[in-house]
């Protein structure tokens, strides 16, 4: 060959090796992040509560799945002591810690995504081609509402509630069944329809809330939420008002009537249940209850019921929880795990990984055989025990909430003994409702004024 010749071969192999070499930089600078290599050993730092659960619950099956990321699980069950601004601890800890990984409150995503913490995840989701189309569509909302429009974290799993009915009894006490969604105006004149017997051993409610949550106050409130009524207006007690008024006149009208189960909570101090006692407190597990207010938990208590309790199995259906003026709207709907990545991490892509994984379809096929959880992808939404959960998929959040909402939900809780107290005592004939209005509104003002001296007061470091 001659020299020349030779000469344009090496150039032209140069020249190919060349725009390869641009070829495959100009597509790597295109992705969001690069591959991950798997053959480079590397830890990531994942917050949650307790590290033995987490690794039981995800982190063993990721780290057979991917041998060359380890995980390090940085304990938050020491974060919030002291008293201190549990939003200071907050920020404190990410600052100390340095977590890949970030475990969010809801209430914290807004503030982590104006300072610029998080690290967002849609380009890499379109890059990895990441199917979130099977997740619940109201979990993709409620994510990029809080992150301004963008999707910084994601949910493997969710709550919600439902309403549960015992089919046997609406039959016994032949009151039709209900159809279509309730609301809870509804709810209560079918309660009513059931008869209060004063026989203990053959009593049977309309209504029930759970083993623990049969009180008028909780009740009055889920009413008020669903209809969206709100306990304080710019920081001054908005309890006082004819809307106020109709419903703690209903409520009491209601349990006035019998019809619905109270509390069993008289109880000493260590006093021990077997597993069956236990679950039998619960009014509509034991057959005593046409209705009730049941998270998936509460649901997996039934199921186990029904697995050990052979003599008390009944039928019963799964109903969409009743709503307010906003029918398609819940007050309960809420996000378990909210996993995003910090933003400073420098294992952005093992990290993604992580949260990749947790929220596959792999996972949610593994876990959906467990009744006590909602899993964020539709696909395992149809069947449990032979039961469809499609009722929890069919409301969706509030869309009214706002980042204040965590801060007032607090004074919600502060008022619970003396609520539940006043109307007790209107439920007794012993003062009229007026009365129980204004004491109620008397504290209610005060631990107002209490959380916004907290508020405008500067947090401790």
């Amino acid at each position: 060959m001659k020299p020349n010749n030779v000469m344009k071969l090496i150039l032209c192999v140069l020249m190919v090796a060349l725009i390869s070499g641009c070829s495959l930089t100009s597509t790597d600078a295109d992705q969001a992040l690069a591959k991950l290599d798997d053959k480079k050993e590397t830890t990531i730092r994942v917050m949650y509560y307790d590290e033995q659960y987490f690794m039981q619950r995800f982190g063993n099956l990721f780290m057979a799945k991917y041998p060359n990321i380890n995980i390090e699980v940085v304990s938050t069950r020491d974060m919030y002591t002291n008293n201190q601004d549990p939003k200071t601890m907050y920020a404190k800890f990410i600052e100390t810690e340095k977590p890949d990984v970030l475990l969010l409150p809801t209430g914290e995503m807004e503030r982590l995504v104006g300072e610029q913490l998080l690290y967002d995840l849609e380009p890499v989701i379109a890059q990895d081609k990441f199917d979130i189309e099977n997740i619940q569509p109201t979990i993709i909302e409620y994510l990029k509402m809080k992150g301004g429009g963008k999707l910084y974290g994601l949910s493997p799993t969710f709550s919600n509630e439902v309403l549960l009915i015992n089919r046997d009894l609406f039959t016994k006490q032949g009151v039709q069944l209900p159809e279509g969604k309730l609301n809870w105006e509804d709810v209560m004149l079918l309660a009513q329809r059931f008869p209060a017997s004063q026989d203990s051993s053959e009593r049977v409610y309309g209504y029930s809330q759970g083993t623990y949550r049969n009180d008028p106050y909780n009740l009055m409130m889920r009413i008020a939420e669903s209809s969206g009524l709100t306990l304080e207006n710019e920081g001054k007690s908005a309890l006082l008002t004819p809307s106020w008024k109709q419903l703690f006149e209903q409520v009491v009208a209601v349990y006035k009537s019998g019809c619905i189960a109270r509390d069993q909570n008289n109880l000493e101090i260590g006093t021990t249940f077997t597993q069956e006692e236990w679950l039998l407190r619960d009014p509509f597990i034991a057959g005593k209850s046409a209705m009730t207010i049941a998270s998936s938990y509460e649901i997996g208590n039934l199921i186990q019921a029904e697995r050990t309790l052979k003599d008390r199995s009944f039928n019963w259906e799964i109903l969409s929880a009743p709503a307010g003026d906003q029918a398609d709207q819940s007050t309960n709907f809420s996000l378990n795990d909210i996993f995003a990545i910090n933003s400073k991490s420098s294992n952005i892509r093992a990290a993604w990984e992580f949260i990749k994984y947790i929220n596959s379809d792999e996972i949610a096929r593994v876990y959906s055989k467990t009744p006590n959880e909602l899993w964020s992808r539709t696909s395992y939404m149809t069947l449990k025990d032979g039961k469809s959960l499609e009722p929890f998929y069919e409301l969706t959040f509030n869309r009214n909430e706002t980042s204040e909402h965590d801060d007032y939900y607090g004074v919600r809780y502060q008022l619970n003994d003396i609520a539940n107290k006043e109307m007790d005592e209107v439920i007794a004939d012993k003062k009229t409702i007026d009365q129980a209005l204004e004491a109620i509104d008397k504290q209610l003002q005060i631990d107002l004024d209490q959380l916004k001296t907290a508020k405008d007061t500067p947090a401790k470091q």
